[in-house]
């Protein structure tokens, strides 16, 4: 069997040929998922979910 790393649909040779190294990748379906599950789990309690610039300063992470 063939494995191959992939973020997202992305294989990870890909992303190295594109971008080289070293290189930061985020897989954006699972920050969305994640932002889900936290709303899910405080419905009850008002939320507002925020991100620290210190710990990532990535500005498309941020918005």
């Amino acid at each position: 069997m063939d494995q191959e790393y992939r973020i997202g649909q992305v294989a990870l040779d890909k992303i190295v040929q594109l971008a080289g190294t070293p290189v930061y990748v985020y897989d954006s379906a699972i920050m969305a998922r994640q932002v889900t599950r936290l709303h899910k789990a405080f419905t009850s309690v008002p939320l507002r979910i925020m991100y620290a610039c210190k710990a990532n300063a990535n500005i498309n992470v941020l918005i």
